[in-house]
């Protein structure tokens, strides 16, 4: 998928990968990843992000697993994790990263609800009141406080094949105050995605439907009372979109 782009920007690592292959010291279908370009990269975002007052989760995908690596995005700065699924999720606390967003894109199995919650992710992604209902329980009885993001959907959200799900805007006041009454948890912000994505014919990084719904969002939970801290634009997160993020009021 990169491999052109990877040629132009760093040779190197696909020469390495070649020599490591044909010595044979490593196996076919084996990741080789230039670890001084990981840690450089994860420290610009992290020095925009600084710049610009925004608040980063490294998303590890298919390097979820591999705590070397989350180490040293840790280490370059950007301290927590957003988690594809439960069982990255686990994989990264029980290596020691700290867990920023659970729930961002899979709802974690009720099971699995009291191992995650014990490892004190920053906040827990729910898609409705069903799962906010659930996050509450567990919580009482492991007798934590649980800060949670609400995955708000609007009309004219771009939405992913097999990543639907999400409050509706129009139900959120009414769905809301229900969360807001449920016991050890508490909502303190808002999700969607993709809130930015890149326009070939523009040629530039343009927002979607869905962060103006999150930012619609934002307002009506205010306007209930509730003190929203995060508001959460995920995709195409980068040292030149980060200042748009923060512009148009993204956490």
């Amino acid at each position: 998928m990169f491999l052109e782009t990877t040629l132009q920007r760093n040779s190197v690592l696909v020469e390495a990968a070649l020599d490591l292959h044909r010595t044979r010291r490593i196996t076919p279908n084996t990741y080789v990843i230039d670890v001084d370009a990981v840690a450089a990269n994860a420290a610009a975002l992290a020095r925009s992000a600084r710049q610009a007052g925004i608040q980063l989760y490294m998303m590890t995908k298919q390097i979820g697993r591999n705590p070397v690596l989350a180490k040293i995005i840790a280490q370059a700065g950007i301290h927590r994790a957003v988690a594809v699924d439960p069982w990255e999720a686990l994989a990264l606390a029980q290596a020691g990263i700290a867990l920023g967003n659970v729930g961002n894109l899979v709802q974690p199995p009720r099971g699995m609800l009291a191992d995650l919650l014990a490892h004190g992710p920053e906040v827990m992604t729910v898609f409705s009141l069903a799962k906010a209902r659930e996050v509450s329980a567990v919580a009482r009885e492991l007798g934590i406080h649980q800060p949670l993001l609400l995955r708000v959907a609007g009309p004219e959200d771009l939405i992913y094949e097999g990543q639907g799900g999400g409050i509706a805007l129009n139900q959120l006041d009414a769905v809301a105050q229900k969360i807001a009454s449920l016991p050890n948890v508490e909502i303190v912000g808002v999700t969607a995605f993709p809130c930015l994505l890149y326009n070939y014919e523009s040629q530039q990084v343009e927002v979607t439907p869905n962060l103006n719904t999150i930012l619609t969002a934002a307002s009506t939970l205010r306007d209930l009372g509730l003190t929203i801290t995060q508001v959460n634009a995920p995709s195409n997160t980068s040292v030149a979109t980060i200042p748009l993020l923060a512009q148009v009021g993204a956490t």
